[in-house]
Formats: structure tokens, sequence, C-alpha cells
């Protein structure tokens, strides 16, 4: 509920929402938020966390009308076995917190008042009338007691689908809000001055927004409070859809395509049956009802199937993607200027990955196994080169090293450079040869051993330098507190 509350109420992604409602878990503000209990545990003190929040500016006033004895046992939840839910576990003040982590804050805990709070009362009425043979109705009601909702200024529209806006209702039976005083037996004249006709086509269901998603996977199955942020922001990250306004989830032509495409080879892979049968059965598992070495071993049994099936029929899906859209047009993102046009090519972070420059049709493999960053605006110093850099990144923490990549020279490298590193396979070395003017001037010295050279690793900062092979994984770190600022200079040592 609260990932739908954010998104909906508030306008925060899921995965945004979840890492500010973890941060106030770490600093004591909320309790764990990654929790699908609903109801309150039988220990739970409600006197001493409604006591604790008496001198908030905003709801102490609210609070106190509650104590002693004015709030309500909390109605019936459901019980998952895993944490209760979130709930404030100390007063913030909107001084206290900033941004998105007070927003959450706010709502997580107006929410838990609203749950201890009495029923908000509304008187509704019903009025029918009729014209010749005709039977008209309309519904209104108007707020007797605001009761939780003096606690709010929304209306929580994820868990009160009756509330909302009831303006230009104009089916019969649709409320509208409150309604004049009638009495029985009334009657008015229908002229074009109190009667309106209005003329309306259906239409087709809008797009799905982040928190109708949720709600349909937590209805399928498909992950959990604590997976389900991951699962929505990596389909907006892979491109298979893009966020609009009222945070609506509208499908990219990739991301369609993409689907198609698996429908046509195996359903099973994009309906929530798979997932949510994965789901059942780990269920089954926690409930000690399954092995899981038998779950383990049957699944990945089905999958390895699945994965030869579609290896075998991945023809079907090149076809689809060749008839829908120009190849490689899709999925990819602005990187680095291309030296012959000046425009930016775009990077297709799709495997294999490279770089593609709409205006050309031309591609530039890149190399495999690492990861890229934009260096900086740097421009290739080859002659009549000027494409811009990237970086490229093999490894992680301790163990990154990185080192200069031009798609151009690495795609058409020169004879005088020397041998190239092979392209096929993954590249766990420097992607270009040694003699080539990038990493010339990175050079410290040789590296006897691997017949390589020491270059002065371009990722690295002040207070973090290192000084990577060429030819191998081996990394000097700098000593930061003696070595501050570094420079490679044009000019060796006579000595070497």
């Amino acid at each position: 509920a609260m990932l739908k509350a954010c998104s909906t109420a508030l306008g925060i992604g899921p995965a945004n929402a979840m890492h500010a409602a973890e941060s106030l878990y770490l600093q004591g503000y909320l309790s764990y938020p990654r929790t699908e209990s609903t109801a309150y545990p039988s220990s739970m003190d409600i006197g001493e966390m409604l006591r604790m929040q008496r001198r908030h500016p905003v709801w102490g006033d609210y609070v106190d009308d509650l104590l002693p004895q004015n709030w309500t046992k909390p109605k019936a939840g459901t019980d998952m076995g895993d944490h209760p839910p979130i709930t404030p576990c100390r007063s913030a003040g909107p001084n206290d917190l900033s941004g998105e982590q007070y927003r959450v804050y706010d709502l997580v805990t107006r929410h838990f008042l609203a749950t201890v709070s009495p029923d908000a009362v509304y008187l509704q009425t019903k009025v029918e009338a009729r014209a010749g043979a005709e039977r008209f109705s309309v519904k209104g009601k108007t707020l007797v007691r605001p009761g939780w909702l003096g606690v709010t200024q929304l209306k929580y529209a994820y868990d009160s689908e009756d509330e909302g806006e009831y303006e230009d209702a104009w089916e019969e039976g649709e409320e509208v809000g409150s309604l004049p005083p009638f009495n029985q037996g009334d009657t008015f004249p229908l002229t074009p001055d109190t009667l309106t006709l209005a003329e309306r086509l259906t239409s087709p269901p809008g797009y799905l927004t982040e928190s109708e998603l949720i709600g349909l996977m937590e209805r399928h199955g498909i992950g959990t409070d604590a997976s389900i942020p991951t699962h929505i922001n990596n389909i907006c990250e892979r491109n298979y859809v893009r966020v609009e306004q009222g945070r609506r989830l509208v499908p990219t032509q990739l991301g369609t395509v993409l689907v198609q495409g698996y429908y046509r080879i195996d359903a099973d892979l994009v309906l929530p049956l798979v997932r949510s049968s994965i789901e059942k059965q780990c269920d089954l598992i926690a409930k000690g009802m399954a092995q899981k070495d038998d779950v383990v071993s049957h699944s990945l049994a089905n999958f390895q199937r699945k994965f030869q099936y579609f290896v075998k029929n991945i023809e079907m899906m090149d076809t689809l993607f060749e008839a829908s859209f120009s190849p490689l047009t899709a999925g990819g993102k602005p990187w680095t200027k291309c030296g012959v046009t000046n425009r930016y090519l775009q990077l297709i972070q799709a495997r294999p990955q490279r770089l593609y420059n709409k205006n050309t049709e031309q591609v530039y493999n890149l190399p495999q196994g690492g990861s890229f960053k934009v260096y900086q605006g740097q421009v290739c110093p080859v002659d009549g080169c000027n494409f811009e850099l990237s970086l490229f990144v093999i490894g992680a923490g301790k163990d990154q090293r990185t080192y200069p990549l031009c798609p151009n020279c690495y795609n058409n490298p020169r004879p005088e450079w020397g041998s190239p590193p092979s392209t096929k396979g993954l590249m766990l070395q420097c992607p270009h040869a040694d003699w080539c003017p990038l990493v010339t001037r990175l050079t410290l010295c040789e590296d006897e051993e691997t017949n390589g050279r020491f270059i002065l690793d371009p990722g690295s900062a002040p207070n973090n330098w290192r000084i990577v092979s060429t030819r191998s994984n081996l990394i000097i770190t700098l000593p930061s507190d003696i070595v501050h600022k570094l420079t490679v200079l044009p000019d060796t040592h006579p000595d070497n």
C-alpha cells in the first residue's frame, strides 16, 4: 500500500519511495518498510505510539483529540508472518527531514493515525425522477463526520476506491457530491435551460499507472513489496516503458516489440503464470510444505528447456524486430559525439553493446566484458579522428581498471600501432594497441612481464590515483597522503 500511495498521492516512483522509506528506517523514524503485513500485532502499544505524536506541529492537536480513549481499535488486516505494518517510530517535523523523506514520513504517519481514527460518516442521498416513460436517478453524499479524513488533506485514493471527484457525472446512478434539497413529488420543467443533452463516446482504458501496476503485480503474485520497486525500475531503465504525466507507464516501441517477440516464441516468458508459480513454490518452502532442493531442481530444468527452445527459435524474434523498426534505432541513449557528423552516437545497451549513428546507419562495435562511462568530453588525439572518448571499465571497487576508448580507433586500428587485442569473447585488457596515441599519452613505463605498458588509469582522481597494466589485471594504487597531483609528461627520463 505504501508504494501505491507514494506513486498516486505524492508522485514518487516505487524505487525512490522504497529508498526513502529504508533511509527513514535506518534513522529510526519508521519501522521496517519491506513488509506485506497489514495487521497490527496484539503487542503493539497504540497509545504510546500516539503519545509520541502529541507535540507534532501538524497533527499534534488531532492526536490530542484521539487521546486518551477516543482512538479506535484498528480493523483486522492480514498477518503475512514477516514484519508488522510500516508505522512511525518517533516524531519528526518538517524541519527534521527534507525532500522525499519527509513526504514519505508524512504519508506513513497520517495513514497510521487514520487507521486508529473513527470512521468517516457520509449522508448518502438518491433522487429518482421520471420524464414521460423514462426514469432517471442520481446519487449524492454529504460529509457528516470527517473521522479519519480529518488527519489528512488527501483522499487516500489508493485505499478508498469509492472516494474521488464526482464532478461531471453523467451516467445513471453516479454520485455527484452534495445535492440540492428535494421533496417527494417535486416537479420541474424540462427546458433547454434546465435540461442539457450530452453526447459522448466510450474510450479505451488508459495506460496503467504505477499504482495500478503494483496492484496487478500483487494480485498475480509477481514479486513482493521488497522486489516490486526493482522490477518497475528495471523496465524503466531498460527503456521498455517511459513514465509520463500522472505516473502512467507508456510502453516504448522496444518494449512492445520485445513482448510481442516473446509471445511468438513462448508466451509463458511474459505471462504472469511462471513468476507467480515460482512465488507460490517459495511460499510452500517457507511453510515447510516443499523441499528447497526439489523446487530449485524443477525450476532449473524447466527454464533450461525454455531457454533451449527460445534459442532454437530466435529467428522469430529477429524477424519481428526487423519488421517493426529500423535496426538499432530504439533502445539507445545519446552517448558521445561522432567525429564525422558531430552528432551524438547512441549507446545500444542490449548485448552485444555497440554505438550507433542513426544519421549514417554506421555501427561501432564495443569491447564486451565491462561497462562504459563518458570521458568528460575528451576528444581522440589521433589526427583526423575527432571522436569523443569513452572510458572502458573492467571490474569494480578496489579491482576496477579503466582504459580510454575511441570507437573509431577501436573499429579501425592502424597498422603502425601494433597488433590490437583480440575482439572475440570478453575484453579483460586495454582495448587499444600499446602504440595507439590514446595509450601512449598515458604511458608511464613498460610492463616487462606482459610486454604491455603501465599507464595512468584515466578513471582515477586525486586521493585515489591508480596505475594499471594494459595487458594484465595488475593495479598500483598510489598513497593518497603523499601523491596529490599527477601529470603524465610527454618526455621520458634519459635513463629509460
